[in-house]
């Protein structure tokens, strides 16, 4: 039995091994994944009203993952990607005959540039917007509350990779960097 079941093994091996390098050798990589910064950000400084909120941590944690430096302080030495603005709205969707909520709009924004050691615009100030809607009961209020700090969580994490990929856009050459 256990000689078939290595035999399985080795075989799944032999036959998944070449699609991995080939997969690997064309360029493939996950939907979403950043692979390259821009080389202004070797030594990166976030500089934000909340510099430790999660969507800085989020942003930090990635910077760290590729290898480059996240500095806790601005000096002349560092990139400075500066969060000018992130925000939450709520707005009513739907009510239900009584006048109270039972949908709502979750509206998040948040506003970015990113400028390198010596002052230069890499990339301009630009503004993300995403949405996502919260079913709301009046008799669950608490389920409701952790319901829409996860969805803000999540539309956090989505920006963060969305910076992340105009960052790397930067690299790329897709996104002209802007003129001072």
């Amino acid at each position: 039995m256990a000689s078939g079941s290595a035999f399985v093994r080795r075989w799944a091996l032999a036959a998944g091994l070449p699609a991995v390098l080939l997969l690997a050798g064309c360029g493939f990589h996950l939907a979403g994944t950043v692979r390259h910064l821009p080389p202004a950000m070797a030594h990166t400084c976030i500089q934000s009203e909340e510099p430790y909120g999660h969507l800085e941590n989020l942003l930090r944690n990635a910077i760290r993952a590729h290898g480059d430096v996240v500095t806790e302080s601005c000096t002349d030495e560092s990139a400075v990607l500066a969060i000018t603005n992130h925000t939450v709205e709520r707005r009513v969707l739907a009510v239900n005959a009584q006048g109270q909520p039972l949908q709502y709009e979750l509206d998040y924004q948040v506003t970015f540039s990113l400028a390198d050691a010596g002052g230069k615009t890499l990339l301009p100030t630009a503004t993300l917007k995403l949405q996502r809607q919260l079913a709301y009961s009046i008799y669950n209020e608490l389920g409701a509350g952790r319901r829409q700090d996860a969805l803000v969580a999540d539309m956090q994490r989505e920006a963060s990779r969305l910076i992340l990929l105009r960052l790397e856009a930067l690299e790329q050459g897709v996104a002209a960097p802007a003129k001072n």
